[in-house]
């Protein structure tokens, strides 16, 4: 043509072949398969370096039922890493984390398990008193590092009688025992033990007394043990009450369970020979359990001593 650019032959110029095609012509030739592992081995290495020295991860990328975030720092502790009680399963113990952080909490009770054993003690012309003796085993799962100086955990004992604390595994403020900080030390993830205690000393109750929010009044001869969490979220709840030489028996459905809205009532388990008489097999129980207890709920157990 005049001006000298004649159009292409079909030999002139190859088309670009595409990814599949490429692959295939790799697998043909041993020698370039092998250059094409080198070369993504010498570029691998130094990007890795990279990476790891800066502290971020391109991989960490966290998928759950409730929540997906990008990771941007190993060691972002709230961002479910490996070692991060977000496993993304349908679990009930992610689903109680899961109400954890909608409340914002620093932890999750995973477990909380209240024993109390209880006496009745003559006090003379006819008058009785019963001395119970309450233990709690919180299991903590920190959601975060947590600090001494946080001070992110209260407790408190109270009680229509008198109440003495038991000092327990922490180092306790001494302020009163119907409430008082319990500073603990704790990493994210990792379990953490907390026991706390005290001992309360009433008239030997006659019924008539309410008890959960005023939601519940005693029968005769009845009485109760309740737990209020007021800020913290409890995957499960287990309380039990033993009564060695005397003979407990629970009410008809006798747990309670006050969410804020509505009372909930089931049957209490009775464990062992004539409810908790310390015959010779051993005291038994009266006992309940409870599953994701909320801020602002209460539970608790209604029983009776028998003649």
């Amino acid at each position: 043509m005049a001006n000298g650019q004649g159009k292409p032959t079909s030999t002139s110029i190859k088309e670009p072949e595409n990814f599949y095609q490429f692959l295939l012509r790799l697998l043909k030739s041993p020698k370039e398969l092998a250059f094409a592992f080198f070369l993504a081995f010498v570029l691998f290495i130094p990007a890795a370096g990279v990476v790891g020295a800066t502290g971020y991860d391109f991989a960490c990328l966290i998928v759950t039922k409730w929540d997906t975030k990008e990771c941007k720092r190993k060691d972002d502790h709230s961002c479910g890493n490996r070692d991060s009680p977000v496993v993304g399963d349908k679990s009930a113990l992610a689903e109680c984390i899961a109400k954890g952080r909608k409340y914002s909490r620093p932890y999750v009770i995973q477990s909380l398990t209240q024993i109390i054993r209880i006496e009745d003690r003559s006090t003379g012309a006819q008058g009785a008193e019963r001395i119970s003796e309450a233990r709690i085993v919180y299991s903590m799962l920190p959601l975060k590092d947590v600090s001494e100086s946080e001070d992110v955990f209260s407790e408190g004992y109270q009680s229509k009688g008198r109440v003495f604390r038991w000092w327990g595994s922490e180092s306790e403020s001494a302020s009163n025992v119907s409430s008082y900080s319990v500073p603990f030390h704790a990493m994210n993830a990792q379990p953490r033990t907390v026991v706390t205690g005290a001992r309360t000393i009433v008239p030997v109750p006659r019924g008539g007394d309410s008890f959960i929010n005023g939601q519940v009044t005693t029968s005769l001869n009845e009485d109760a043990w309740t737990y209020a969490s007021e800020l913290d979220v409890i995957c499960e709840l287990t309380m039990l009450i033993e009564a060695p030489g005397m003979i407990l028996k629970p009410a008809i459905r006798g747990a309670k369970r006050w969410t804020g809205a509505a009372l909930e009532s089931k049957d209490a388990n009775n464990r062992g020979p004539n409810g908790s008489f310390d015959g010779p097999n051993g005291p038994g129980n009266i006992n309940a359990r409870w599953e994701n207890v909320l801020p602002g709920e209460v539970v608790g157990i209604v029983y009776k001593k028998e003649p």
